[in-house]
């Protein structure tokens, strides 16, 4: 099963894969460094509640929030 981080890195690459983004152009466009998505997409860094609301903010990503 994929880890939520996994489902994450999956999504964003398959954004940038349907415009046509490199990932230098994606991190531009969400007002990162190309270091930091870099570091996010690789694992060496983990995703923040912060990054998940900036990539929903962008259209890259869509959060659902359910209660436990």
């Amino acid at each position: 099963m994929d880890t939520y981080s996994e489902k994450v890195t999956a999504e964003i690459d398959a954004y940038a894969s349907r415009l046509g983004l490199s990932r230098r152009a994606l991190a531009r466009e969400l007002g990162w460094t190309p270091s930091k998505l870099a570091m996010k997409l690789s694992g060496a860094r983990k995703w923040s509640v912060i990054d998940l609301d900036d990539l929903e903010a962008a259209g890259v990503l869509r959060v659902e929030v359910c209660a436990a």
